[in-house]
Formats: C-alpha cells, structure tokens, sequence
C-alpha cells in the first residue's frame, strides 16, 4: 500500500529487493523490505598493517563509514626489525615491537568503535599476518566469533576483488547462520513452551504479547488469508474472535496480519526460507511461557 499523500520513506535501499511486487490491500507488505535488510547485516571491514588499518563500516540500511588508524603515511624505520648489530639491537627491536603493539590497541579501539556505532554483528579482517596477531590480542575477549579473516592488503595494489569476493561470502554466511539459529531455537524451545508454530498459535500469542521474534517464510505467491482490527492491533485466523471483542474484522493476507502484529507488539521479525521446522510458514520464540 502507498504511504499517505505528503509522506515517504526516510531509509535509503541500495540494490534490489528480492523480488518486485504490486499488491493492494488493506495492509502494507513489508516482508521483501525486511528480507532485503536481513541480507544486509551491519558489518566492519578493516585492513591492517603494522602502521594502523583502514576501516569501512556498513550499516543496515546500507549506509557506510570510513576510517582510519595510525598514521597512513607515516614510514618509520623504527617499524621495520632490521638487523643493526651491536649491542643495541635488542633495545632497536624492543621499541620496534612496542610501536607495532601500540598501533594495533589503536586499531582495536577504532575497529571496537566502529562495530558498536552500527551494530555489527560481523567484523572481517585482512592483511599483514603479524599485525592481525596483535590486533587478535588487542581485541576484546567479548568479540569471540564476530572476527574473522579474509585475504586482504592495505598497501596499493591490493587484491579488491578477492577481498570484495570474500567480504561477500562471509556476509552471506553470517545471514544463513542467523537463520539456522533462529529456526534450531523453534525447536530446542518448545518443550520449554517458548515457541510456537502454526498460523492459528502464532497470532493468539501475538494476541497475548508473548512474542520475542516472529518467523516468517513469505513467498509472494501465498495468498493465506486471516482478519485483523487496529488500535490497538488484534489478529485471528477467523472473524468471530475479533467480532467478539466488538471491533470490525477486516480480511489481509494471513503474513502481512502477523507482520503488523508482532511489529504493533514490540516484537522482532525475521524473513526466513522455507523449513520444515516452520509449521505453516508462521512461528515465534516466545517471552514467555503460555502457562505464566
């Protein structure tokens, strides 16, 4: 449904959505929308070398940041172990180290900054081996499996497109894990009662606030119908339940009805592939438990 004259989305959408589709209808749907953006996580890039890193971090909405660490033009012969000889060449080496050790707490911090300014859930790194040993220990232990490497340099002349190639792959990865965690928490919770599966239980605990996260497979071509009323938003399979609370009930496609009323409730939604663990296409994991 278009928005109301005068109004307009805010957000900008690089690329294409998963697929173009005109539809009216009462309510609007934001299923494609959501799938572009889960395909699209926050990320940190960050190329490093033993004088600092260059960072880009990518938000949601596809929107990017750029940084730097160190001193990208800084050449200083104090970072390089040459072999001077004497007696002072452990002292030569020692400061040599001390450089390279306080330039990736530097990195650390900045790439630290970055994945907490957008969100990220993934932070891919790349380039010399030994400055992203420093960097590993500069991080903090809370980063854990959100850094991973890929092949990369700082210097001219690196090679973009294996490091775009792989940045890519990594990012798909990260969506497919989500997704494959989301759906083994459907399953693991539901002797704990919280989740549920099925057109008809994930409205009702819609209905109640249970939901934390719905889960939606959303093929455009299902055309499953429910009812819903607004203000506040209640949703049900059929009529009789909203006719009874005395609103109007009024017929949407049954994914955009769960949509509206999870978001309506405060909940998060995720726009999954089909699964079996997926009852009818509808699920959540749960706040709480039907029996509290």
């Amino acid at each position: 449904r278009a928005p109301p004259p005068g109004l307009r989305p805010e957000a900008p959408h690089p690329g294409r959505l998963v697929a173009d589709l005109p539809r009216v209808a009462p309510l609007p749907s934001p299923g494609p929308l959501l799938e572009w953006r889960e395909r699209r996580p926050a990320y940190v890039v960050a190329l490093v070398d033993r004088a600092g890193a260059a960072l880009v971090a990518f938000g949601r909405g596809g929107e990017t940041r750029e940084a730097t660490a160190g001193d990208p033009d800084r050449h200083d012969p104090m970072l390089h172990r040459v072999r001077t000889g004497g007696w002072s060449q452990p002292r030569h080496e020692r400061r040599v180290v001390g450089q390279w050790e306080a330039d990736a707490k530097q990195v650390a911090a900045s790439l630290a900054g970055l994945v907490e300014e957008v969100g990220a859930s993934l932070a891919l790194v790349g380039g010399d081996v030994r400055a992203l040993e420093l960097l590993m220990d500069a991080l903090p232990a809370s980063f854990g499996a959100r850094v991973v490497t890929v092949p990369g340099s700082r210097a001219a002349g690196g090679d973009v497109a294996e490091t775009t190639e792989a940045v890519a792959r990594m990012v798909a990865d990260e969506v497919a894990r989500a997704h494959v965690a989301a759906l083994r928490a459907l399953e693991e919770l539901a002797d704990k009662h919280l989740s549920c599966v099925g057109a008809a239980a994930t409205l009702a605990a819609i209905g109640r606030g249970q939901v934390e996260l719905l889960l939606v497979n959303d093929d455009p071509r299902d055309e499953r119908t429910a009812f819903f009323a607004r203000d506040p938003f209640v949703g049900a399979l059929g009529p009789d339940p909203i006719a009874s609370l005395g609103r109007e009930p009024t017929r949407g496609r049954l994914v955009d009805v769960a949509i509206a009323g999870a978001l309506s409730s405060g909940a998060s939604v995720r726009v999954v592939p089909a699964a079996a663990a997926l009852t009818e296409g509808v699920g959540a994991l749960l706040r709480f438990a039907a029996e509290s």
